[in-house]
């Protein structure tokens, strides 16, 4: 009894023990709380997560994870923490990652995440505990300059559709203005591609203006002989030496284009001589009604890209034709250049084109001539053909004579027609205006690069294939008229040779005038990219350490406002400018009126009214460009404190343009002019009535 006592005893204690062995107390993780008070070694003991399996959501607070399992890792000897930073106003995780150092990584970033607890010294700032998927560039530090993530409504502020988690920033807000990056048009930097600039005045192109059509002819009167429309209005003290045309030049474009021009030349001391152009066909009237048959030919940009000087044929006309012109490939005031080289030289005595230039010819000797240059799809015989000028001017194209032309981009045709008179493309002064303009950010790289693209672009066209066949054919049209000099006028003086002479000679010359150009001009444009350059970098990396080199939040709203005030001003400029060119349009028909009256003090007074509008114009203009240089320039300190943008954007902008600019340098070496002794396939030349045989000029 006393045993079975004993045995029972040991029976119930032996239950006890396994009971307890199977009791699981409720604070299972006491057993593994850190043995030493300092906490640092492992961080918050409270926020140490021993289940990684179930993280937390992504909070405030920073948490670690340790590197490996702690059961088997040893207890590490305590360390000191590192300092957490400062996290600096308005920045936040950047969805994007972080841009890359102008020199690397830096060894001890200041991270963006704020927290309460002590780091590891290991531990990089990307390593935080989170639901949020994880970027390439999570591990690359992020510089403190850089603004917080743009949202969806261009607010700083996380994830897209969060709401922002910072405030207003005047810096990360702004939206700088848009600065192109393809090629412009350059018209307004040498004044206007219709109406020239204050010291090279080029002719109007008639391309913002409809032309006026041409009347039908009456079925009941027979067609008689035309002769050509003549404007006779002159400015006193003109210097005609400079001068080319006179309605165009000092009156400002008054004749359209289309319409005859007047040219003087210096022959013998104060003597003058007359020389007019012929009617011919504007740019909206060259492939109607006695065109309409002609092959179709316009000469545009072929593409908007900047480092693309290259010019194509669009085969058809335009459907709008608004910046383009009807193109003598042979300048109208080449003719002019012609007469005083040849009395210049003394090669012929300018009392001989006093007497035959303008003279009233036999026609029986006209229509006898042997070389004749006829209109190229009809069989009839040009008019007027009353003298050696009427003859010269329809071999360069006329209204009846339309075959040699194109329709060509009225820039194109601006700076050609500079290059083939030698002129400069732009005023010494004003180019490194605008050159100074760009190194404080007013001006953009794509108006720099734009200027010099249209000078090479002037070489792609003369050698484009169908200007190539033109240009030939009508110096050959004129070569030919003039080969017929001694039978109408009996005296020998070989004005088809010297004509060959000259113009081969001003073909050298112009090609040499625009790389003369585009070489004096690279170092200062290339100089002008490499301080830019080299001051963007700078600003580059001083934003990379800190945002404390932004400005401060005064200046920059300071200038934002002022930038909203230039804007208002450019409006109200603007719509001055329009104002003024309502009152030109009014004046121009004003003054055609006056002009068929043919009196003189009503036409000078008319002229007086034009001018004072074109100053004042000018003027306006003037104001308009220094407005936007003064936009721009503020726009760009703006743009230079964001970060994003100036290694994004602003530097490889720059970077490009410089390489682009070298491109453009290369190309200069191989430019060449056509020849004309090699002009590839010839249009066919119909002879008129009076012609021997086809084939016989």
């Amino acid at each position: 009894m006393h045993l079975l006592s004993f045995r029972y005893f040991l029976l119930l204690w032996g239950l006890n023990t396994l009971t307890q062995c199977l009791y699981i107390p409720p604070n299972r993780n006491d057993g593994l709380a850190p043995l030493s008070s300092d906490k640092g070694a492992y961080g918050s003991s409270y926020d140490f997560d021993l289940e990684p399996r179930a993280r937390k959501k992504k909070s405030s607070k920073a948490v670690l994870k340790p590197t490996k399992n702690p059961k088997s890792r040893k207890t590490p000897s305590p360390t000191k923490a590192p300092t957490v930073p400062t996290p600096t106003k308005g920045t936040g995780n950047k969805s994007t990652g972080p841009l890359s150092s102008p020199k690397g990584p830096k060894s001890n970033p200041k991270t963006k995440t704020v927290s309460s607890s002590k780091r590891a010294p290991s531990t990089k700032p990307s390593t935080a505990a989170s639901s949020t998927k994880k970027t390439s560039a999570s591990a690359t530090p992020t510089p403190s300059g850089i603004c917080p993530a743009i949202g969806p409504q261009g607010k700083a502020g996380g994830k897209p559709g969060s709401k922002p988690n910072s405030k207003p920033d005047p810096i990360c807000d702004y939206k700088p203005l848009p600065r192109p990056t393809s090629a412009i048009n350059t018209c307004d930097y040498i004044g206007s591609c219709q109406l020239g600039d204050e010291a090279d005045l080029i002719e109007d192109d008639g391309a913002t203006k409809p032309s006026k059509p041409s009347k039908p002819s009456k079925p009941s009167k027979p067609s008689k002989p035309k002769s050509p429309k003549r404007h006779f209005s002159t400015v006193e003290g003109q210097n005609l030496k400079e001068a080319f045309t006179i309605n165009l030049s000092q009156n400002d474009g008054l004749v359209e284009r289309g319409e005859p021009r007047r040219f003087k030349t210096e022959i013998t001391g104060a003597q003058k001589l007359d020389i007019y152009s012929l009617d011919y066909p504007s740019n909206s009237d060259l492939y109607k009604d006695d065109g309409s048959s002609l092959q179709a030919v316009t000469l545009d940009w072929a593409s908007d890209k900047l480092e693309d000087f290259q010019v194509k044929d669009l085969k058809a006309a335009p459907k709008k034709y608004t910046g383009f012109v009807t193109e003598h490939l042979i300048e109208l005031q080449t003719v002019k250049m012609f007469i005083e080289k040849l009395i210049k030289d003394g090669k012929v005595d300018g009392a001989w084109f006093e007497d035959w230039w303008n003279k009233e010819l036999d026609d029986r000797k006209v229509a006898a001539r042997s070389s004749k240059a006829l209109e190229q799809k009809t069989n009839k015989e040009l008019d007027p053909q009353k003298s050696i000028n009427d003859l010269v001017f329809q071999a360069l194209g006329s209204t009846e004579n339309r075959a040699d032309f194109v329709l060509c981009d009225s820039e194109i045709n601006t700076y050609k027609m500079r290059t083939w008179k030698k002129h400069r493309y732009m005023n010494p002064q004003k180019f490194a205006e605008i050159l100074d303009q760009f190194k404080r950010g007013g001006e953009s790289s794509s108006a720099i690069l734009s200027i010099f693209r249209v000078v090479l672009g002037v070489y792609s066209y003369m050698n484009h294939d169908e200007v190539k066949i033109r240009l030939v054919n009508s110096y050959e049209n004129v070569k030919r008229e003039l080969s017929n000099i001694e039978e109408i006028t009996g005296e020998k003086k070989d004005l088809d040779l010297q004509w060959k002479v000259f113009m081969t000679q001003h073909l050298m010359e112009m090609e040499d005038h625009g790389k003369d150009w585009l070489n004096s001009n690279y170092k200062s444009t290339k100089d002008a990219y490499e301080a830019s350059i080299a001051e963007v970098k700078e600003q580059r990396e001083k934003l990379y350490n800190s945002r404390a080199n932004h400005m401060s939040k005064e200046q920059t709203m300071q200038m934002g406002k002022e930038i909203e005030n230039l804007k208002k001003e450019r409006r109200g400029i603007e719509d001055e400018i329009d104002k003024i060119k309502e009152e030109r349009e009014k004046l121009n028909d004003d003054y055609f009126k006056v002009i068929k009256t043919r009196d003189q003090t009503k036409i000078r007074e008319a002229n007086e009214k034009l001018k004072a509008n074109k100053e004042t114009l000018k003027r306006q203009k003037r104001k308009l460009t220094v407005n936007k240089w003064d936009t721009n320039a503020k726009d760009w300190k703006l743009s230079l404190q964001r970060f994003e943008l100036v290694e994004k954007t602003i530097l490889p902008e720059l970077e490009n343009g410089l390489e682009t600019l070298k491109k453009f340098e290369k190309a200069t070496e191989k430019l060449k002019m056509p020849v004309l002794e090699k002009p590839g396939p010839q249009l066919p030349i119909i002879p008129g009535p009076s012609s021997s045989k086809p084939g016989s000029n």
